[in-house]
């Protein structure tokens, strides 16, 4: 049952994204050419081809959050479509190189399961931090990379590699070390054994939360610097859920909310 969902799911997903791209074709009054038909097609296989790998290399994994993905994925690239085809284009090879860095990760996770990510938590947490602290660097510096400015939010950064230029928001990367790090720390500790609510915390509970608590200032700090109140916000969720994952009290989810 639950296979048969994840693949009707990734086949939503995928219908959504060829809608799009035909509701957008037929606004402007052009055919379906090939380009589209290609980032139809390469969405599919990336998204396939990932469900396809955590069945084989994870076969007890919740597979769900790849269907949420790949329908988020489904709507944005419609609408990066929607406003210039060139830069969907571009779009649809880093879903496929996302799906390649999926496929690699789960395959290196295969031997000892979460073991590693456990292990170099400090060092994903340090990866986090400095791509969050990357948009700060300097306009001008002689640094291949550089940080930007746009609409008054300090989140860009440009990198120039000979003729090569591309511009990205590391905050976004930072997300997954963060949440890696958040994750296997409170997988080890548990910030609440055995108590019924957060305001019964003793103080071993308490210290348990200091470096959890830490690596959320700071990054939460660095966000509010560079005024990026949405991704301020969406990583204050992913702490409280992740609290009330860890503890399973929703005292959590209503204090945080």
């Amino acid at each position: 049952m639950t296979s048969r969902l994840d693949v009707t799911g990734i086949a939503v997903a995928v219908v959504l994204l060829g809608y799009g791209v035909a509701f957008v074709n037929v606004a402007r009054g052009i055919p379906i050419d090939a380009e589209a038909v290609l980032t139809f097609l390469l969405f599919a296989l990336a998204w396939a081809a990932v469900l396809a790998a955590a069945r084989i290399l994870t076969p007890h994994a919740v597979t769900y959050p790849i269907v949420i993905a790949a329908a988020l994925g489904a709507v944005g690239l419609a609408e990066v479509y929607r406003i210039d085809a060139s830069l969907a284009g571009r779009q649809r090879w880093w879903f496929v190189v996302a799906a390649a860095a999926a496929i690699a990760l789960l395959s290196g996770l295969r031997g000892n399961g979460l073991a590693s990510l456990r292990r170099y938590r400090y060092l994903t947490l340090l990866l986090a931090i400095g791509l969050l602290l990357l948009p700060l660097l300097p306009d001008n510096s002689w640094l291949p990379i550089a940080g930007k400015t746009v609409n008054g939010s300090r989140l860009w950064v440009e990198m120039t590699l000979g003729s090569f230029t591309v511009q990205f928001q590391p905050g976004e990367l930072a997300k997954l070390p963060l949440l890696v790090f958040l994750a296997s720390l409170l997988a080890d500790q548990p910030p609440v054994p055995a108590i019924a609510s957060p305001a019964r915390f003793g103080r071993s509970d308490l210290r348990r939360l200091v470096p959890v608590l830490l690596a959320f200032s700071l990054a939460f700090v660095v966000l509010v610097v560079q005024r990026d109140l949405g991704a301020s916000v969406l990583l204050f969720a992913t702490f409280v859920t992740l609290l009330y994952a860890a503890s399973g009290h929703r005292a959590y989810l209503m204090s945080g909310g």
